[in-house]
């Protein structure tokens, strides 16, 4: 019945074995080792493509074809450093795409000016590309982009001028940096950001934060998530900068880090309406939950994971302990 329901749709296409197969009226792909890229040029009317294969593949070899793309999805892809090239002339070549996602690509060093092509582009998902340097100023570019996510990437600094665009509301794995890095995008240009729901933040010890910058966060009034990952961040300096800041009026849920206080950051007080809370790697936090619980009426879901001088707390704090309020 799915089969016979996928195919009067158009939703995709099935041979008599039930394998997958490409169409002149096929919507949707999930790619497979066995399909011959040639088929595709027989599918003007695709709109996604999930390529689901571990092998090499010859984007030069579908150069031209698949223009009505809309989603491409190539995370975890084997893609080597020669093809890297082909990849992105095909990709920029995609005008009405509006989401790729290219996550777990390890050849994949530098996003390339070519990006700035993709008008449409409002997803851009390079999470874990453990190999990624940079990314070229010509995404600033991208006015349609709502989530830009990079965690897990070794890119030291952002393109100045991100703050432009404005209808971005996940930014992950931004990396704080100094003020006398010139042209990269400072943390005073975040509250440009003014629909940014998601806020992931990745804090090192070369991180400054200027008096101008401390209330960037408070600015932001549409944001509910805050994270911050302080792990490669062991200056108390900078952690007496972090605070310091003023929090967002609206946020929901806080994420902490490796935040290596024996206390929770001072701007965090009743006030604070989260309805989750995650503490991973808060070795020194010695708080007890009875105290938290009381000063957080709204908490609702509570995540925590090695933090061992959390007194009292109902579930584990050596590995991952998970708390949700009785609802009753």
């Amino acid at each position: 019945m799915i089969i016979m329901i996928a195919e009067e749709e158009e939703f995709c296409s099935f041979n008599e074995q039930s394998r997958q197969k490409l169409t002149a009226n096929s919507r949707w792909l999930s790619f497979i080792d066995e399909m011959d890229e040639k088929s595709l040029k027989y599918s003007s009317k695709l709109r996604a493509m999930l390529l689901m294969s571990s092998r090499r593949f010859e984007f030069d070899r579908i150069s031209g074809f698949l223009r009505s793309l809309r989603m491409l999805d190539l995370s975890n892809c084997t893609v080597d450093e020669a093809c890297v090239k082909d990849l992105f002339n095909w990709i920029s070549s995609l005008k009405r795409l509006a989401s790729l996602n290219l996550s777990g690509i390890q050849a994949l060093k530098e996003v390339p000016s070519s990006i700035h092509k993709l008008l449409n582009l409002q997803l851009l998902i390079l999470n874990g590309c453990s190999h990624l340097e940079k990314i070229h100023p010509s995404i600033v570019n991208l006015k349609k982009l709502i989530i830009l996510d990079l965690v897990g990437c070794p890119i030291q600094y952002l393109p100045q001028g991100l703050g432009r665009l404005s209808y971005l509301q996940e930014l992950s794995g931004f990396k704080v940096v100094n003020q006398h890095r010139r042209q990269c995008f400072q943390l005073l240009e975040i509250k440009e950001l003014i629909d940014l729901r998601v806020l992931r933040i990745h804090i090192s010890d070369v991180a400054v934060i200027t008096d101008n910058e401390l209330d960037v966060l408070s600015q932001l009034k549409m944001l509910k998530v805050l994270a911050i990952d302080a792990e490669d961040c062991r200056e108390k300096d900078v952690f007496e900068m972090l605070d310091k800041l003023t929090p967002p009026p609206s946020l929901q849920e806080l994420y902490l880090r490796y935040y290596r206080r024996e206390t929770l950051p001072s701007w965090w007080s009743p006030r604070l309406e989260s309805e989750g809370l995650c503490l991973k790697y808060l070795m020194k936090l010695d708080l007890q939950w009875k105290d938290l619980e009381k000063d957080m009426p709204a908490l609702r879901y509570m995540e925590i994971s090695h933090c061992y001088k959390l007194k009292d707390f109902p579930c584990s704090v050596i590995e991952s302990g998970i708390w949700r309020k009785n609802q009753d």
